[in-house]
C-alpha cells in the first residue's frame, strides 16, 4: 500500500503456486505489465511532503512545514443533480486508483450531503488497509463495505477487493453489500455491476458517477446508461490520469459531463451537491 500510495502502478496478487492459480497469475501479470508499459507516471503531486510527513513518523522530527493546499481549478458550470430524496455519488477506478482517490477524498468537507460508494479494482485484503488509509485523511468516514453497509451522508464505502459490490434497497434503506464476483466480467470490484445495480434502486437523477484512472474499460457502458436517464458524470482527464482507458471510454461515448483533472474532481462534487444540501 505505501508503493503503491508513493506512486507504484499495479500490484499483483500471488493466487497460486502450480495448476490454475499460476495460469491465471501469469495471465494477470503479462496484462498488467502491458497496461504499466504504457502508464502516464503521475507527477509528483505533494510527494516531497508526504516524504516528509513519513519521516517524520519514523524520526520524530515535527518542525516540517505544512503541504500546500491544493489549487482550485476554474468551476465548471452544470446544474446540480436533482435533489428530491436521498442521492449517491458512485467512483470507478483501477489503476493508479489509490494516490488518486487520496489526492480526491480528502478535499470533500464533512457536512458532504450524499454519501460516496468506490469500486477500486484491487485484490483481495488490500481494500481494508486502503479504507484505513484514506479514513485518517478525511473528513468523512471511510469504511471497506466487507458486510452489508447502510448508506448515509458522511460515509465512503470502499468494495471489498476482490469481489464484487451491488447497491440494493431494504426496509427503504439504501445499503450496500459484497457480492461473489462474477466470472464473465474481467475486472473486480466491477464498476458497470455497481453502477448498474444503482440505476435499478436510484433515481438516476440523484446518482453521480466519477470514472477515474484505470486500464480497460469497466464503468463506461453503464456509467453512459445512467448519463442517459439523467444521471450526472464526471471523467477524469488524460492531463492526471496514469491510464486513460477508463474515462476515455466514457468521454468517448459521449457521456461525460465535465473533464477533470483529478485534483478539480471533488470541488466539481462539492459545487453539485451543496446546493442540493441547502435545498
Amino acid at each position: 500500500m505505501e508503493a503503491l500510495r508513493l506512486g507504484a502502478v499495479e500490484v499483483v496478487h500471488k493466487q497460486g503456486v502450480a495448476g490454475v492459480g499460476l495460469r491465471r497469475m501469469a495471465d494477470d501479470l503479462v496484462r498488467i505489465v502491458q497496461g504499466a508499459a504504457g502508464a502516464k507516471l503521475r507527477r509528483a503531486h505533494g510527494l516531497r511532503e508526504r516524504l516528509q510527513r513519513t519521516r517524520a513518523s519514523i524520526v520524530g522530527d515535527r518542525e516540517l512545514p505544512a503541504p500546500a493546499a491544493p489549487q482550485p481549478g476554474e468551476p465548471v458550470e452544470a446544474p446540480p443533480p436533482d435533489a428530491a430524496g436521498p442521492g449517491v455519488v458512485l467512483i470507478g477506478v483501477s489503476t493508479g486508483g489509490p494516490s488518486t482517490l487520496e489526492e480526491i477524498l480528502p478535499q470533500l468537507p464533512a457536512d458532504f450531503p450524499w454519501p460516496v460508494v468506490v469500486a477500486q479494482h484491487m485484490p483481495p485484503t488490500f481494500t481494508a488497509t486502503l479504507a484505513r488509509r484514506l479514513n485518517d485523511v478525511c473528513a468523512l468516514t471511510v469504511v471497506e463495505a466487507a458486510q452489508p453497509t447502510v448508506l448515509e451522508p458522511g460515509i465512503v464505502c470502499i468494495a471489498r477487493g476482490g469481489a464484487d459490490m451491488v447497491l440494493t434497497r431494504r426496509a427503504g434503506r439504501l445499503l450496500v453489500q459484497p457480492v461473489p464476483a462474477d466470472p464473465a466480467r474481467p475486472w473486480h470490484p466491477n464498476v458497470d455491476r455497481l453502477v448498474e445495480s444503482a440505476v435499478q434502486h436510484v433515481d438516476a437523477s440523484r446518482l453521480v458517477g466519477v470514472l477515474l484512472t484505470g486500464m480497460g474499460v469497466d464503468g463506461g457502458a453503464s456509467m453512459a446508461e445512467m448519463h442517459a436517464r439523467g444521471g450526472r458524470t464526471i471523467a477524469e482527464s488524460e492531463a492526471s490520469a496514469v491510464v486513460f482507458g477508463m474515462p476515455a471510454d466514457l468521454i468517448r461515448r459521449g457521456a461525460a459531463d465535465v473533464v477533470l483533472p483529478a485534483e478539480q474532481v471533488a470541488g466539481q462534487l462539492v459545487r453539485w451537491l451543496r446546493p442540493v444540501a441547502r435545498s
